[in-house]
């Protein structure tokens, strides 16, 4: 019994005099967002590219798909769609070409600019695995009905 005594009393002592400081890790990195200027040309690139409807299509084909292979009612499925909103996206394209310099950008823009049906064959932002990996989950949260408004009643 005194041997449990000291060594608890020695336990509680080296408790209360050692410091408590523990060192964490550090906060992870702000998120990469272009600057102005950028966003400017990210938004030209988009329309250059056509990029909005091949977002729209990918998305309309993945709900014609689940809504295929899960008998969704046409009320369903026409509710989904009316949710596909490219503004709820868009910050995902900025993010994904934010670290693309200004001269990039719109050396880019020219090449699409000089021939139209280069971007018909190959979007460029749609070659970025980022955007691809974020539109697979963007229409993932579409089907789950993620963006679809509730009904007033």
């Amino acid at each position: 019994m005194k041997y449990f005594l000291i060594i608890t009393f020695f336990i509680l002592s080296l408790h209360f005099t050692i410091p408590h400081t523990v060192f964490g890790q550090d906060e992870p990195p702000a998120v990469s967002m272009p600057n102005d200027d950028n966003i400017k040309l990210i938004n030209e690139l988009v329309e250059v590219t056509n990029f909005k409807n091949v977002f729209k299509a990918y998305c309309v084909w993945r709900i014609s798909t689940t809504a295929k292979e899960n008998n969704w009612s046409t009320e369903k499925v026409n509710e989904v769609t009316q949710s596909i909103d490219f503004h709820s996206f868009e910050w995902h394209v900025h993010n994904a070409l934010s670290n693309h310099s200004k001269q990039e950008l719109q050396n880019a823009i020219e090449l699409y600019k000089k021939d139209p049906e280069k971007s018909k064959m190959q979007n460029i932002i749609v070659a970025s695995n980022l955007i691809q990996r974020n539109l697979e989950d963007f229409s993932n949260e579409v089907i789950r009905g993620s963006y679809v408004m509730p009904h007033k009643e």
